[in-house]
C-alpha cells in the first residue's frame, strides 16, 4: 500500500518541505511543477519564470495607514533584502522569487497567516520583501525561517548565472580570440582604443557603485537620525520604570535594614551596631536584583552599544560603514529600536559596503588593465616558446620542502629544473585576472603533482596540456593533478619525472560534469580536477628516486631518452631572440649634492651581454675618471633596459659626474652619450627607483639611502576585509595540513580554528606591479612562495591595510611625533625626519639583513607571534598569517663569521661574491649534481631575496640558524594572503 509520503512525493510535493515552490532539503519536485513559465534561465529550481499573475498578498491586502512607522517609511514588519548588490543584467529577480503564479509568496501567506510585499528598485527587479502579520495569529518566525529560505535559494540561482555567463564570454573570447586580452596587436591604434575604452567602462562602473553606497550610506544615516530623534519618547517608558525599580530597591535596602537592627537589638540589648550591618555595600539578594534589573534598562538607552553605533554613523563626516555593521552585528538590538528598524538600517549598511567593495574591485581591474598594457607595451600574448633550466640550490629546497609537506614517501627529489614558457604564462596571468573579476578577489592558488609518460612532458613544457587528450575521467572532467607525489608516480609509466604546475583555483563544482565551477577537489583521494588548461602553468620537471634504493636510482626508461637528452644541456630553449629594441633618450642629470658614492648608467641596450656592458662601463670610467677607478665594483640590473650601478671606494665630486654626460661612452663597440645620475638621488629629482609604488631607499639614512622627492604611499588610502575559506576546500585542506605539519609548538599543540582569506585590492594590484617588474627584469615568470610570517597580534590590521614592512636603519627618537613613545627599535619615519636621526645598531637583532623575515615552517613563525587572545575556556588564540613572496632566492648555507656582519644589509643584489666571502663561513664543500658535475650556482645580484638554510644540529646559537628563513627587501614582494586563526 502506498505510503502518504509516496503519495505527497509523486504528486511533487515533499511532506518536510514548507510547500511544493519554496525551495528547502530535499529537491523531489518534478519538473511539471519545478518549471516556470517565461524568461527563466535555470532548469532544475522553482520560480525560474518570469512570475506570471500578480501576488494576491499585495493586491488583497493593502497596508493600513496605522501600520506605518514614526518616520514614515513604509509598513510595520519585517525588511528583507533580496540581492547583497545589484543584479545582473537577464536575471529576472521578480520571477525567481514569486515563482509561477506568485507560488512561493501565496504559499508562505496562507500557511503563515501573513502578508508578503516587493519593494524598492524597480517592478521587474525588486531589491526588497517585506514580511508584515495579518492578524495575532501570525507566525512570523517560521515565516520569516521559510522567507530567508527562499531568498538564499534566489541568491544562489543568481551567484550561478553570474557563472554561466562569465564562463560563456570567457569561453567565446579564449576559442574566438574576441576577448580584450588576446586582441591581435597588428593594429595598435585599434588596440589602445579598446583599452582606453575598457579601462572608461571599469571607471565608470566604480563610479556608479560608489554613487549607489553613497546613497544607501544618506538612507542608513537618515533612518538612524529619526531613531535618535524619537528616542525621547521611545525610552520614557523605560526611564519610569527605572525610577520605579530604584524606589522600591529603596524601600527594600531601608526594610532589610530596619529588620536587621530590630533582631539585633532583640538578640544583645542595647549593644551598638556591629560595622558589617552599618557598611552600604552589605545588601539583601532582593535589593541587588533590583538595582541590576534599573541598570540593564538604563543601559538599553543612551548609554548601549548600538546607540553609540547609531551616533558614529550620523555624527562622523565620512563614517566607516564596514566598522559600523561590524558593531552592529556584534551588540543586542536596542529595547527602543524595532527589528524592523533595525533590520532594515542594517540592510542598507550592508549594500553599502558590498557596494563600495564591488567599487574598489572594479577600480583595481582598471589599474591592472593600465598597468598591464602601458603605451607602447606588447598588448597581445608573446610568441611561443619555451626555456627549461636546471634549479639552483633554494628551488631544489623548496622542491624537497613541497614533497616532505605532501607526505611523499617514494624517495626525494634528485633534481630538478624550471619551466619558463611566455606563452603559457600570459596566458595563465590572463585566466587569474578573469578569476579576480568573477570572484571580487585573487582566486586561490596551489601547486599540483602530474604524472605522465617521459615521451608526454616536453609536449606539455611547450604546449600546455590538451583538453582533446582527456582519457579516465573517473572524478569529473579536467586535468588531473595530485596533492601528493606519491600518487603521481604510478602514472609515471616507469619513469623517473613528473611535473609540478601551479593551479589558480575560481569556483568549485558541485557535481563531477564540472560545468556550474572551474575545479573539483576529490579529499579522499587528495586530487585536484582542473577544467580550463589555462588556469595550469606547468612550473618544474623533477626527478626522483626510490626510497628502497637510497643510493641509486631506478633503471633509465628507453622512452625518456629525448627528454634525458634535453635536460642534460643544463639549460634548453626553443624561444626567438627578442629584437634590438632601441633605448629612450637619454634623461638630463639633476645631480644637486656635493658628491656621490654610487653612480646611475643608462639606459643601455638589454640585448648585450651583462660582462660587455660591465667591461664598457669600466673603460668608461678608467678613460675619463681614472682616479675613482681603485676598489670599483659595477653591477648590470635589467628592466626593460639594462642600467649599471658603479660603487666607487672614494665620493666623486658634482662636476664631474655632470660632464660624464657629455663624454663618449663605447657600448659593444658603437659610439654613444649615456646619463650618468647620483644614484642616491637629489631633493629636486622625481625617484626613478619607485618600484610598484615602494621606495627601498626613502626610509634609509645611513646604508642606501634615496634623497629624491617621493609621492604619498599608495597604501595610504587603502582598505582591507577578511573572507572565510573553508577548512574542508581543496585551498583550506592544504593550509590546514601545512600548518599541521610543524604543529608541535614549543608551547604546546595546536588546533587550527579558522582561515581567512585577506583581500586588499591596492596591495593586491601592487603585488601584481612588483611581479611585472621581476617578470621584465628576469625575462621569465617569477617564483612564488607562500611561506608564514609571525608577529604582533594587536598590529595584523596596520599589516592588512599597508603590508609587510622592511625596517630602517635608524632609530626611533621618543621626541618624534610619529615613532615615539611606542617601544620600537626602529623608525616608522622616512630619511626626511628632523628627530630620528641616530644610526640603528646591532643590537642582537636583523641577523642576515633589515628586511622582512618569513619561514617555510609554522613552528618557527609561532615563535614571533605575540598578543594572543584569551578565550573563555583559557586557551590562548594567536593568528599567523601565510604571504605570496615573489623572486628568486640567493642561498646563504654557513655560520656568519661575525654576529653582526650582515646586519646592514639592506638589498640582495648590494652583495658581491667578496662581501659574501667575507660575511659567510661556509659549512659545506660546493654541492654536486649526481652526474658528476657541479651545481648551478646562484649569484646574489640577479637575486630578489635571501633563503638561509636551517643548519639543523651544526646551528651555532648567534651566528647561523637551525630552520631555514627567508628574508625580503620590498613591501609589495610579500602580499598577505591568509589569516590562519589556531588555539594552543
Amino acid at each position: 500500500m502506498e505510503s502518504r509520503s509516496d503519495a505527497t512525493r509523486r504528486k511533487g510535493v515533499c511532506p518536510k518541505c514548507p510547500g511544493p515552490r519554496v525551495p528547502h532539503h530535499c529537491r523531489l519536485l518534478s519538473p511539471a511543477t519545478e518549471k516556470g513559465k517565461g524568461k527563466g534561465k535555470g532548469d532544475r529550481e522553482i520560480g525560474d519564470g518570469k512570475g506570471v499573475g500578480k501576488n494576491p498578498s499585495q493586491t488583497a491586502m493593502p497596508v493600513p495607514r496605522h501600520e506605518r512607522t514614526r518616520h514614515g517609511r513604509g509598513s510595520t514588519g519585517l525588511l528583507f533584502f533580496i540581492l547583497e548588490g545589484t543584479a545582473r543584467p537577464g536575471f529576472a529577480v521578480r520571477g525567481c522569487i514569486l515563482g509561477k503564479g506568485g507560488g512561493n509568496f501565496k504559499y508562505i501567506a496562507e500557511t503563515h497567516k501573513v502578508r508578503l510585499s516587493l519593494e524598492g528598485g524597480t517592478e521587474a527587479q525588486p531589491d526588497q520583501v517585506r514580511l508584515l502579520p495579518v492578524n495575532s495569529t501570525a507566525n512570523m518566525q517560521a515565516a520569516s525561517k521559510d522567507l530567508s529560505d527562499l531568498i538564499q535559494h534566489v541568491r544562489d540561482e543568481h551567484s550561478r548565472h553570474c557563472q554561466r555567463e562569465s564562463r560563456d564570454i570567457l569561453s567565446q573570447q579564449f576559442h574566438t580570440g574576441e576577448g580584450l586580452t588576446f586582441r591581435p596587436t597588428h593594429r595598435t591604434n585599434n588596440a589602445s582604443s579598446v583599452m582606453k575604452a575598457a579601462v572608461d567602462a571599469e571607471m565608470g562602473h566604480a563610479k556608479d557603485l560608489n554613487n549607489r553606497a553613497a546613497k544607501l550610506q544618506a538612507e542608513a544615516r537618515e533612518l538612524a537620525a529619526n531613531f535618535l530623534a524619537t528616542v525621547p519618547e521611545r525610552t520614557a517608558g523605560v526611564l519610569q520604570q527605572v525610577e520605579e525599580l530604584e524606589k522600591e530597591a529603596a524601600v527594600a535596602e531601608m526594610a532589610f535594614r530596619k529588620s536587621a537592627e530590630d533582631a539585633w537589638k532583640r538578640a544583645r540589648g542595647g549593644d551598638a551596631l556591629p560595622n558589617l550591618l552599618c557598611c552600604p555595600d552589605v545588601k539583601p539578594i532582593q535589593v541587588r536584583l533590583l538595582e541590576h534589573a534599573a541598570a540593564r534598562m538604563k543601559g538599553s538607552t543612551k548609554t548601549s552599544r548600538m546607540w553609540r553605533c547609531l551616533q558614529a554613523l550620523c555624527e562622523a563626516e565620512e563614517p566607516d560603514c564596514a566598522a559600523i555593521l561590524a558593531s552592529l552585528d556584534k551588540c543586542n538590538r536596542d529595547r527602543a529600536i524595532s527589528e524592523t528598524e533595525f533590520s532594515e538600517i542594517r540592510g542598507l549598511l550592508s549594500q553599502a559596503v558590498n557596494a563600495v567593495r564591488q567599487a574598489q574591485a572594479a577600480e583595481q581591474r582598471a589599474k591592472e588593465l593600465s598597468a598591464a598594457h602601458p603605451a607602447g607595451r606588447r598588448s597581445g600574448p608573446p610568441p611561443e616558446g619555451v626555456t627549461i633550466s636546471r634549479c639552483g640550490a633554494s628551488q631544489l629546497a623548496d622542491l624537497n620542502n613541497l614533497w616532505d609537506e605532501r607526505n611523499g614517501r617514494y624517495g626525494s627529489v634528485l633534481q630538478a629544473w624550471k619551466i619558463d614558457n611566455p606563452f603559457l604564462s600570459f596566458k595563465f596571468n590572463a585566466r587569474r585576472v578573469e578569476l579576480n573579476k568573477l570572484l571580487g578577489r585573487a582566486p586561490d592558488e596551489l601547486q599540483g603533482y602530474h604524472g605522465t609518460h617521459p615521451t608526454n612532458v616536453l609536449s606539455i613544457c611547450q604546449n600546455g596540456f590538451d583538453s582533446g587528450r582527456r582519457a579516465g575521467q573517473v572524478f569529473g572532467a579536467g586535468e588531473y593533478f595530485a596533492k601528493c607525489p606519491d600518487v603521481s608516480v604510478g602514472y609515471c609509466r616507469g619513469g623517473q619525472y613528473m611535473l609540478v604546475c601551479r593551479l589558480i583555483l575560481g569556483v568549485q563544482s558541485s557535481d563531477s560534469k564540472n560545468t556550474d565551477g572551474d575545479h573539483i577537489w576529490v579529499p579522499q583521494c587528495s586530487y585536484y580536477v582542473i577544467s580550463s588548461p589555462a588556469q595550469v602553468l606547468p612550473l618544474y620537471i623533477v626527478k626522483f628516486g626510490a626510497a628502497q634504493h637510497p643510493h641509486k636510482t631506478l633503471p633509465s626508461c628507453p622512452q625518456a631518452a629525448e627528454l634525458e637528452k634535453v635536460l642534460a644541456l643544463g639549460q634548453w630553449t626553443t624561444k626567438k631572440l627578442d629584437a634590438v629594441v632601441p633605448v629612450p633618450r637619454n634623461r638630463r642629470c639633476i645631480m644637486s649634492r656635493s658628491s656621490a658614492t654610487v653612480l646611475w648608467i643608462g639606459f643601455l641596450h638589454a640585448h648585450f651581454s651583462d660582462q660587455q656592458l660591465e667591461a664598457d662601463v669600466r673603460w668608461f670610467l678608467q678613460t675619463h675618471a681614472p682616479d675613482h677607478l681603485a676598489g670599483l665594483r659595477v653591477q648590470v640590473v635589467k628592466g626593460t633596459f639594462k642600467k649599471a650601478h658603479a660603487i666607487l671606494s672614494a665620493p666623486m665630486p658634482r662636476e664631474l659626474v655632470h660632464r660624464l654626460n657629455k663624454l663618449p661612452f663605447y657600448e659593444g663597440g658603437l659610439e654613444r652619450t649615456v646619463c650618468v645620475e647620483d644614484a642616491h638621488g637629489s631633493p629636486e629629482q622625481t625617484c626613478p627607483k619607485w618600484i610598484a609604488g615602494y621606495c627601498r631607499g626613502q626610509n634609509l639614512r645611513f646604508t642606501h639611502p634615496c634623497w629624491c622627492s617621493h609621492s604619498e604611499r599608495e597604501t595610504e588610502g587603502a582598505q582591507y576585509y577578511l573572507e572565510d575559506v573553508s577548512i574542508s576546500s581543496a585551498k583550506g585542506n592544504e593550509i590546514r595540513d601545512k600548518f599541521m605539519k610543524s604543529a608541535a609548538f614549543h608551547d604546546g599543540q595546536s588546533r587550527v580554528v579558522a582561515i581567512k582569506a585577506v583581500i586588499n585590492h591596492t596591495l593586491a594590484r601592487c603585488h601584481a606591479e612588483y611581479r611585472q617588474y621581476l617578470s621584465t627584469k628576469h625575462g621569465e615568470e617569477p617564483t612564488v612562495r607562500e611561506l608564514y610570517h609571525g608577529t604582533n597580534n594587536n598590529i595584523l590590521d596596520v599589516l592588512y591595510t599597508h603590508g609587510l614592512q622592511p625596517p630602517s636603519d635608524v632609530n626611533a627618537s621618543d621626541a618624534c611625533p610619529v615613532s615615539g613613545g611606542k617601544g620600537l627599535t626602529t623608525t616608522l619615519c622616512g630619511n626626511d625626519c628632523t628627530h630620528c636621526t641616530e644610526k640603528h645598531e646591532w643590537r642582537k637583532c636583523h641577523m642576515f639583513g633589515l628586511g622582512i623575515y618569513l619561514a617555510d615552517l609554522a613552528q618557527k613563525s609561532h615563535r614571533y607571534c605575540s598578543q594572543p587572545e584569551i578565550t573563555s575556556t583559557g586557551k590562548r588564540r594567536y593568528r599567523m598569517v601565510v604571504c605570496s613572496v615573489l623572486g628568486r632566492a640567493f642561498t646563504v648555507e654557513g655560520h656568519l663569521r661575525q654576529a653582526s656582519c650582515m646586519h646592514d644589509v639592506v638589498n640582495v643584489r648590494a652583495l658581491q661574491q667578496d662581501d659574501l666571502s667575507e660575511m659567510i663561513e661556509p659549512c659545506c664543500k660546493p654541492c654536486f649534481r649526481d652526474d658528476g658535475h657541479l651545481m648551478t650556482a646562484e649569484v646574489a645580484e640577479k637575486s630578489d631575496l635571501l633563503f638561509v638554510k636551517g643548519l639543523g644540529n651544526r646551528c651555532r646559537p648567534g651566528f647561523s640558524v637551525v630552520n631555514n628563513e627567508y628574508v625580503a627587501f620590498h613591501p609589495h614582494q610579500c602580499l598577505p594572503k591568509y589569516e590562519i586563526t589556531y588555539e594552543i
